[in-house]
């Protein structure tokens, strides 16, 4: 016979070999209990069932819960059914050799953090390789670029058949700690995955009870579920004092989408001016980028007014010019550029424009002073020798404005320059003190600078 004790074989579930013995004694089991708290029972040999390979026993799942290296596969043990009963199926299902895989991560039930460099590529290269991790930050200006990976991995973890079961998105009206939960929670419907989107909320502004319990939840995602913050117009501010919290988001993946630069943006417009089979020069693209903004989501919807205004294939500046809606920034400096040329009506009439635009005139104002400034440091970099990329690492712009403000800081004085910041000033206290219409005060800024351009 074989012996064991009952602590053994049911209040600790654990698997024992039951050692030969001939007497009723537990000397050969492995329970650590004492002999006398033992109950000690004799089993009568058994056949046990024929067990499938260990690798039959287990349900692997396919996708690895996190997007780095150090991922890990979480083996589902399928329990073997007898047709044994009573103490007979007791010790054939006990006698089964059940066997862990060794997870990577030391057993812990969130992931690591990932190594150094977790960034655009990282994602990129998880998309690829179909190894998305469980929870992403998405923030950053360039918002055409979130909601395209956003998309990105709801079409590889979703399906459109289940995609209203298997995807749960909340916002500030809908989220609450217990929503959230739940749907972290929900098990995939006719899926493998599900996805969880929330959108604009301040994970460290929430009460302590909420944000240990949302640590609690991002500690434990599920292996089938993808989470994913984004923040596109409350900002991501981290704030690291709330250890429990940070430790338990700084777990996954943030990701930053930035502003592209100037090289990255130029072959993106060309190769969306292809798609509409159109063309256009280098000298264009960095035109179009500059009155823009430089951000994708602008780009994207002047592109697609250009080329419908367009019936041409090769695109003029006369087609950006006559549809593409320029930004302040952009008014403005085609302004200054307008006094450096003593083109002071068409400058005159610049202003109006950007007043018709519905802009602030103390926003205005803002990006006069602003752009006059740069000129100022790009003059003083003139007369050290210095060149553009000097102007564009003091004041953090890209190329083509860097080189458009040296072209213009030679048209003026270095006098003019100083003068031109304290009327800038001047006219910012008087928008602020006085009861002169603002508008005015600009009108009579730009008349000043206009006089003074033409006889420095």
């Amino acid at each position: 016979t074989k012996t064991a004790c009952v602590s053994c074989l049911i209040q600790k579930s654990v698997i024992y070999s039951l050692p030969e013995t001939g007497t009723a004694s537990a000397n050969g089991c492995c329970c650590v209990m004492p002999i006398s708290r033992r109950w000690i029972f004799s089993l009568p040999d058994i056949t046990a069932p024929e067990i499938p390979p260990v690798k039959n026993c287990f349900a692997l799942s396919g996708r690895r819960p996190s997007a780095f290296p150090l991922g890990r596969t979480i083996p589902m043990a399928i329990r073997h059914r007898s047709c044994c009963s009573g103490w007979r199926n007791m010790a054939a299902r006990f006698s089964v050799p059940i066997k862990t895989a060794i997870l990577s991560s030391g057993g812990a039930s969130m992931a690591k953090k990932p190594p150094a460099g977790n960034d655009l590529q990282e994602l990129k290269l998880a998309l690829k390789n179909k190894t998305l991790g469980r929870l992403y930050v998405f923030h950053g200006e360039e918002t055409f670029l979130l909601h395209h990976y956003l998309e990105q991995m709801k079409k590889q973890l979703l399906d459109p058949l289940t995609e209203a079961f298997n995807f749960h998105r909340l916002n500030s009206e809908t989220f609450d700690t217990q929503t959230f939960a739940d749907a972290v929670e929900n098990l995939p419907m006719m899926a493998e995955a599900t996805f969880v989107q929330v959108d604009d909320i301040d994970l460290f502004k929430q009460g302590e009870a909420d944000r240990n319990k949302i640590a609690e939840i991002l500690s434990d995602i599920p292996d089938y579920c993808t989470v994913v913050f984004t923040y596109i117009t409350t900002p991501w501010k981290p704030d690291k004092r709330l250890k429990k919290l940070w430790e338990a988001l700084d777990g996954g993946a943030v990701v930053e989408f930035a502003k592209q630069d100037q090289r990255d943006l130029v072959a993106w417009v060309t190769r969306h001016f292809a798609a509409q089979k159109k063309r256009i020069s280098t000298d264009l693209c960095i035109y179009l980028i500059d009155i823009t903004g430089g951000t994708m989501t602008a780009l994207s919807g002047e592109i697609e007014k250009i080329c419908a205004y367009s019936g041409a294939e090769e695109i003029r500046k006369t087609d950006i010019d006559a549809v593409t809606e320029p930004v302040l920034d952009a008014v403005v400096f085609q302004m200054t550029d307008l006094l450096s040329a003593g083109r002071y009506d068409q400058a005159l009439q610049k202003l109006q424009q950007l007043l018709k635009m519905q802009q602030e005139p103390l926003a205005i104002l803002g990006a006069v002073g602003g752009h006059f400034r740069r000129i100022g440091a790009a003059r003083t970099l003139l007369d050290s020798g210095k060149t553009a990329a000097d102007l564009q690492k003091l004041c953090g712009i890209p190329d083509y404005p860097a080189r458009k403000t040296m072209e213009a800081a030679r048209r003026f004085s270095p006098e003019f320059c100083g003068k031109a910041a304290e009327w800038v000033l001047e006219t910012d206290y008087k928008m602020k003190t006085s009861f002169d219409d603002s508008e005015r005060l600009l009108e009579l800024l730009i008349l000043r600078l206009a006089q003074e351009a033409k006889h420095g």
